[in-house]
């Protein structure tokens, strides 16, 4: 499986039903079958978010605005 985001931005929702600014802006990503990866980062940089992407839970299941060019999950 290949995992393919480009120029995905994801911003979430406010209690208020405003869109707050973006969590993720622009990622580029690019996960080869087989591959193995490491996300680390500081505190509030995104890896969550990031995760929750990758396993669909953005924005089905939290409520967030998400934006990507191109997004692929691929079996190879």
């Amino acid at each position: 499986m290949v995992i393919e985001f480009a120029e995905a931005t994801v911003s979430y929702f406010g209690d208020d039903e405003t869109l707050l600014p973006a969590a993720l802006s622009g990622i580029d990503l690019v996960i080869p079958a087989g591959q193995s990866v490491l996300v680390t980062g500081d505190s509030g940089c995104g890896k969550t978010t990031l995760l929750r992407c990758l396993n669909g839970l953005v924005p089905h299941f939290f409520d967030a605005r998400s934006e990507e060019h191109t997004s692929e999950l691929q079996s190879r």
